[in-house]
This record gives structure tokens, C-alpha cells and sequence, in this order.
């Protein structure tokens, strides 16, 4: 990637923004603690000693994480707009941290509370982040969206992978998923804590109506 003519300037001055700091951190938080969640997940049905066709628990996995996404996906920009911002990032971290203990159950004995806190997780974690891209423009100037926008995104993805990464090694060291899950919880909850020290209003811009709608 070639850094063009003023890019530095600009993420200085999308940092600048102490609001927009905190979102950043929240989207490393988070987005880290989902990396070591679906590090425990794809190790409990994927690499579990039980699970006698690896293909099918990568299938399983697969479609637990694509499937929030591919369904809910067209629907978060709706709800997002109706329902409070502020309090999505606030309840959204706590939510998933209370069900993310579901998945510390046998994926092959208890199948049912496995994969339906997995998909719960998973699908609250669609709104908290289609939320966290939506409040950006509220917390940096206009000419400063893109560049903040891009290192949001890049950021979360690297933390991600991260995540993974981590929570992949702890889940071989220990032979156990039970520490990967409740860091995650505690990530989650902490990226809650610094969501709400964010001052500035986060509800969405609205134009001004036109007159000539009115008559």
C-alpha cells in the first residue's frame, strides 16, 4: 500500500479526537477478545479428541461464524438507527459475555446450548460492530471519515487475527478452551467500561426537511 500525500496528517488528526481514541481501543479490545473466542470455538468442534469428522466440525464452525453475517447483515443498519447507540456499545459486550460461557459445553453431548450461545455471540457481535463503524462520523471531522474509518477496520482485523493466534496457542499449552472463553468475557466487558467514557453524542446526523416536503 502506497501512503499518499498527507495520509499521516490525517490519522493524526482522526487520533486527535480523544472520543474517537477510545472507539479504537474498544475496537482492539474487542475485536482481540472475538479472535480468542473463535479460537475456543473452532477448537471444540473442529479439534475436539470427540469429534470424529474433522471436515464437519470445520463445516460447523464455518457456518456458525458466516451465518450472523449472511442474515443478519442487511438487517443491522435498521435496527442500529432505531435503537439507541450509546447503549448497544454499553449492553452489547455484557450480552455476549454472559452467553460466551454456553460454549464451554460438549459440542457433541450438549450440541444444542453449544451452538446456540456460539450463534448468539456471534450474531450480537454483528450489531456491536456494525454500531462502532456508524458512530465514527460523529466522533472525527468530515475530512478526517476515510482515513479514520480505514484504521478502524485494520486495526480490528489485525487485533482479530491476533486473537486467534493467541487463544489458538493457550488452547494447545493447557489442553483447555475454559481460559480462552473467560479472557474473551473480560475483554468484552472491559471494551463496555471504555465505551462508556465516550463524551460525544452518538446519535446518527439528520438533514434538515425540505420545505417543499412539508407543503
Amino acid at each position: 500500500m502506497v501512503t499518499g500525500p498527507g495520509t499521516l496528517e490525517r490519522i493524526r488528526g482522526a487520533l486527535a479526537s480523544p472520543d474517537f481514541r477510545k472507539l479504537f481501543s474498544i475496537r482492539l479490545v474487542s475485536q482481540s477478545s472475538d479472535g480468542l473466542f473463535q479460537s475456543a470455538l473452532v477448537a471444540s468442534v473442529v479439534f475436539s479428541p470427540e469429534q470424529q469428522n474433522t471436515a464437519v466440525g470445520l463445516l460447523e464452525a464455518t457456518l456458525i461464524v458466516a451465518l450472523p453475517y449472511s442474515i443478519l447483515g442487511p438487517f443491522t443498519g435498521v435496527f442500529i438507527d432505531r435503537w439507541r447507540r450509546r447503549r448497544i456499545l454499553l449492553v452489547a459486550p455484557w450480552a455476549k459475555a454472559a452467553l460466551v460461557a454456553l460454549v464451554l459445553f460438549d459440542p457433541i453431548q450438549q450440541a444444542i446450548p453449544f451452538f446456540a450461545g456460539a450463534l448468539l455471540v456471534l450474531s450480537v457481535n454483528r450489531f456491536f460492530l456494525a454500531t462502532a463503524a456508524a458512530v465514527v462520523p460523529r466522533l472525527v471531522p468530515h475530512e478526517d471519515l476515510l482515513v479514520a474509518n480505514s484504521l478502524a477496520t485494520v486495526g480490528g482485523t489485525v487485533a482479530l487475527l491476533t486473537g486467534v493466534f493467541v487463544g489458538g496457542r493457550v488452547v494447545d499449552a493447557v489442553d483447555s478452551s475454559v481460559p480462552v472463553v473467560v479472557a474473551a468475557g473480560i475483554g468484552w466487558i472491559a471494551a463496555s467500561w471504555v465505551a462508556s467514557r465516550i463524551a460525544s453524542p452518538l446519535k446518527p446526523h439528520t438533514r434538515p426537511q425540505d420545505p417543499e416536503l412539508l407543503r
